[in-house]
């Protein structure tokens, strides 16, 4: 640490523990803008996967990690990071209509940008030894500086109540001059917001990140971390979804419309979790997600094709717990649900021959779209998996 930092840092610490400086200011901090120290310039650029995601999944996932994360910025993967954060307020009343924001929604970071997401990264990162101007220019820097500053031992919440009670309300800051503004009138508004701050290793870390343009992971290493350990696994389950026979259809549509929020766990890979997806490309292709706002939504005409797939598709994205319903998937389910929905000696053995078995999309009442599957095969269905259904989205309240 640069001997500047350094005496900035303890002078911020001492009033803090001596009770001499107040919580609120009339000026934005000084942040601690500068690279790393020139010793420290020799270590190499902290890498993605292993060094800058674990960072946030320990540290900022628990409010950052959902549908509906404060300003909408997503942390558990590189994706939501470089996506960055919307202005509009995720808790505000929508007397106005608000734009999907579900990470599927959009499927290019240009796409993002133009729906109104702003970047808390250098968007064009500077190639010059010190990485002063990506500094300088980082949100997310500044937000972590502030916090540092300012959430050392004995830091008090009571600066924030005024930023909690008025959280319907909250303009998430999209430029440098917004955030030093709103810094300038709270300066406890630092990252971890209303936590401790990042240890100093930490920060350390994410600052020499930043600092050198905030890479991401390799083509290579997201493909490694994309790819099944068990694509055999993975194509029984998407073999028995896109069986062609019409009831087997209304029956994978079922099933995708009750279990496409939880996190599936196959037998041979349980700590890996997928998601039932559909897809415009078929098994065997990259996974094309069709990402309709709502699961009964028509998948053909929101994407312009004329078939989908149901595809399993692996979540790379860091796990948050209050988000996470998994469904466990043993290979002789796959028999089971056979039985259940198809067998003349069990509960799906009467199906309603007047009831159709491609029904229109964009209805809402699942008692008129699959009332040709036996009502006794379908709450036994139910009844089974309770534990996975979701009534909402996962969303978050930071």
């Amino acid at each position: 640490m640069s001997t500047r930092r350094f005496a900035w840092l303890s002078a911020v610490l001492l009033a803090a523990l001596t009770g001499s400086a107040p919580i609120l200011a009339d000026t934005a901090p000084t942040l601690p803008t500068e690279p790393p120290a020139a010793e420290a310039q020799v270590l190499t650029t902290p890498r993605y996967g292993q060094d800058i995601q674990p960072i946030f999944d320990r540290r900022c996932i628990a409010c950052h990690g959902c549908l509906g994360s404060p300003c909408n910025l997503k942390l558990d993967s590189f994706a939501g990071v470089q996506r960055g954060a919307f202005a509009l307020n995720p808790y505000a009343t929508h007397l106005v209509d608000y734009p999907r924001t579900d990470m599927d929604a959009v499927g290019t970071l240009a796409g993002w940008r133009e729906l109104g997401f702003y970047p808390v990264l250098t968007e064009d990162p500077s190639q010059d030894d010190t990485g002063a101007e990506n500094l300088n220019g980082s949100l997310m820097h500044r937000l972590l500086a502030a916090g540092s500053a300012f959430n050392q031992p004995g830091f008090s919440r009571e600066a924030l109540a005024p930023v909690y009670a008025g959280r319907y309300a909250y303009a998430c800051p999209s430029t440098v001059a917004a955030l030093d503004a709103q810094l300038a009138q709270n300066p406890a508004q630092g990252m971890p917001f209303g936590l401790p701050a990042l240890d100093h290793q930490d920060f350390d870390t994410l600052t020499r990140w930043i600092s050198a343009g905030a890479p991401g992971p390799t083509e290579q290493e997201q493909q490694a971390t994309a790819r099944a350990a068990h694509p055999a696994a993975v194509a029984r389950w998407e073999t028995f979804f896109n069986d062609p026979d019409p009831r087997r259809q209304l029956v994978s549509r079922y099933i995708y419309e009750h279990v496409y929020l939880a996190a599936m766990a196959l037998e041979e890979d349980p700590e890996t979790h997928f998601r039932l997806v559909r897809s415009s490309t078929p098994p065997g292709e990259p996974v094309a997600i069709i990402g309709t706002a709502l699961p009964y939504d028509d998948p053909l005409a929101y994407a312009g094709v004329q078939r989908f797939w149901y595809r399993l598709h692996k979540e790379t994205g860091a796990p948050v717990q209050k988000s996470l319903f998994v469904w466990r998937l043993k290979r002789a389910q796959i028999a089971h649900l056979d039985h259940l929905f198809f067998a003349p000696d069990g509960p799906g053995a009467h199906w309603d021959a007047q009831a159709p078995l491609d029904p229109p999309w964009g209805i809402g009442n699942p008692f008129s779209v699959f009332r040709a599957i036996p009502a006794e095969a379908r709450y036994r269905f139910l009844l089974e998996n309770a534990a996975v259904f979701q009534l909402s989205a996962p969303g978050v309240r930071g």
